[in-house]
């Protein structure tokens, strides 16, 4: 497989040559309450062949797994499966039915634990690039409303962002009152669109032809020191990563490098206290890819340290870049930031 086309001077990869794939991920995380006596295990315990047939449902499947003390971390054929004792993070791109999973997930937990009830759901995606590829319920963020809404009662819907300006993203969040605040938690995801060329001519096993050495070259490994790594090339292009770390702390990364349609992900659920601050965080992954527009949310738990800034404070710069937007929504035990960011030279535009 050759690179089809110059951009600056760069061999990159196009839509007409490799195919157009929709990176933007549907992000499913649900949280559940187990009852009294329940093994420590928790939801691991449930057999792997059990999340395997699941998947299929879903339209993808498992490349390879890694585990801790604490997570087991599948990384898929289109993104990532992460089980913790208590709660489910699946995040699946392209034409993939993530929600058609929500139900076999709650059927199969509350099988192996009678009594669990799952108290808390969070469902969210960028606007898609090509929503008429997508099979349904994902043709519409309506459509994915409508079936989320029959499955849970207390749930609400929100929009951020322009659709036009190609940063529009769509959350979906349930609590079920009653029940207290889990551990304390956060999650922060970094979406970029509009790589720059360069980076994005290197996801390739014509680039790199081991993926350890793709990411001790783009300088993950930095970003995620002491953690266990499990990445894939895939070909003709793309990239996935999974990496845990102690006491249920992950990460993922995944890379759609098509010019046309160019996408990465990051995400991790790092306490902001363990990597200075989000704000270098965000700057040192921005940095690795150099993207044109990103956009920026953090979820976190009342209990967690990471509270977010108003509209306007100091946590909304990013060197090189202008914010566009900044949202600060509360919901009942957790808040959201959602912070949309493109370069400085398109602000001038």
């Amino acid at each position: 497989m050759a690179f089809s086309i110059l951009v600056d001077g760069v061999p990159t990869f196009s839509v007409a040559e490799v195919g157009f794939y929709e990176g933007a991920e549907k992000l499913l995380e649900l949280w559940f309450h187990l009852p009294d006596g329940s093994s420590p295990m928790g939801i691991r315990a449930l057999p792997q062949a059990s999340w395997m047939k699941l998947l299929k449902l879903v339209k993808c499947e498992v490349l390879s797994v890694i585990t801790s003390d604490t997570t087991d971390a599948y990384l898929l054929s289109e993104s990532s499966l992460f089980v913790f004792y208590n709660r489910v993070i699946l995040k699946t791109c392209g034409t993939t039915t993530l929600l058609v999973a929500i139900k076999p997930v709650m059927a199969l937990v509350l099988e192996a634990i009678p009594g669990t009830v799952a108290i808390n759901a969070f469902y969210s995606h960028l606007h898609f690039k090509a929503p008429h590829l997508q099979a349904q319920p994902h043709t519409s963020f309506e459509e994915e409303v409508s079936l989320l809404d029959g499955m849970f009662s207390a749930g609400s819907a929100y929009s951020f962002g322009q659709q036009d300006g190609g940063n529009k993203w769509y959350m979906y969040g349930m609590q079920k009152p009653g029940y207290p605040l889990c551990r304390p938690d956060q999650t922060l995801e970094i979406i970029m669109t509009d790589l720059d060329t360069e980076v994005s001519s290197h996801f390739s096993p014509k680039v790199f032809t081991s993926a350890q050495h793709l990411v001790q070259a783009m300088g993950f490994q930095d970003i995620m020191k002491g953690a266990s790594i499990d990445a894939k090339i895939f070909t003709p292009c793309g990239f996935s990563l999974n990496a845990l770390f102690e006491d249920e702390v992950y990460f993922t990364i995944h890379v759609t490098p098509q010019v046309e349609c160019s996408f990465a992900s990051f995400e991790t659920n790092l306490p902001k206290e363990n990597y200075s601050n989000y704000s270098t965080l965000i700057s040192d992954v921005i940095a690795i890819f150099k993207p044109g527009k990103c956009t920026v949310t953090v979820y976190a738990s009342k209990n967690a340290e990471y509270k977010g800034g108003q509209p306007s404070s100091s946590e909304d710069y990013l060197p090189g870049y202008c914010c566009c937007e900044h949202h600060l929504c509360s919901l009942p035990t957790y808040s959201l930031n959602f912070y949309s960011y493109k370069q400085e030279i398109d602000c001038l535009e």
